[in-house]
C-alpha cells in the first residue's frame, strides 16, 4: 500500500504498529490463559489447527477427517477413538462447518464433550476476537468446564 499510496506511509505504518502490539498482548493473554492446563493433548474434527495447537503447547492426538467433504471411516474412527483412550482426551473439538449431527454421532461414539471452535468468525468480529474467543473455549473445555 506504501508503494502506491506513499502520500499515506506514514499512517499505514502506524497502523500496522498498533496492530503488531494488539498480537503480542493476544498471545500473553493467551499464554496466561493456558497457564494452568496441564491437559493439552486435544482431538478435533479436521487438522486446521496445527499451528495454534504448536504455538500454545498443545498436541493434536488425531482428527476426525482429513476434508470436511468426506465423512470418517469406521476404521478412522475406532483408531482415533483408541488414541484417544490411551492419551486420556475427553473433549472433541468440532468447527460450525461440521454437520451437527454428524459431530454429535462422532462425539457420543467416541465418549467426548463436544465443543467448537470457529476458524473463521463472525461477519464484523475482528481477528483478535476470534483468536481470543477460540482460546477461552479451549481454556473452559480442557479444564473441565
Amino acid at each position: 500500500l506504501s508503494e502506491i499510496n506513499p502520500e499515506r506511509a506514514g499512517e499505514y505504518e502506524g497502523r500496522l504498529g498498533r496492530y503488531l502490539i494488539q498480537l503480542d498482548e493476544l498471545d500473553e493473554t493467551i499464554k496466561t490463559l493456558f497457564s494452568d492446563l496441564s491437559d493439552r493433548n486435544m482431538i478435533t474434527f479436521h487438522d486446521g489447527w496445527g499451528y495454534f495447537a504448536s504455538d500454545y503447547g498443545f498436541e493434536i492426538l488425531g482428527s476426525v477427517e482429513a476434508c470436511l467433504d468426506q465423512g470418517p471411516t469406521p476404521k478412522r474412527l475406532a483408531e482415533l477413538f483408541e488414541t484417544a483412550r490411551s492419551g486420556n482426551v475427553k473433549v472433541l473439538f468440532s468447527e460450525p462447518a461440521v454437520p451437527k449431527e454428524m459431530a454429535e454421532s462422532v462425539a457420543r461414539d467416541g465418549h467426548f464433550e463436544l465443543h467448537q471452535l470457529d476458524p473463521i468468525g463472525r461477519p464484523g468480529q475482528s481477528y483478535v476476537d476470534l483468536i481470543l474467543e477460540n482460546a477461552r473455549t479451549i481454556h473452559k473445555a480442557l479444564n473441565g468446564g
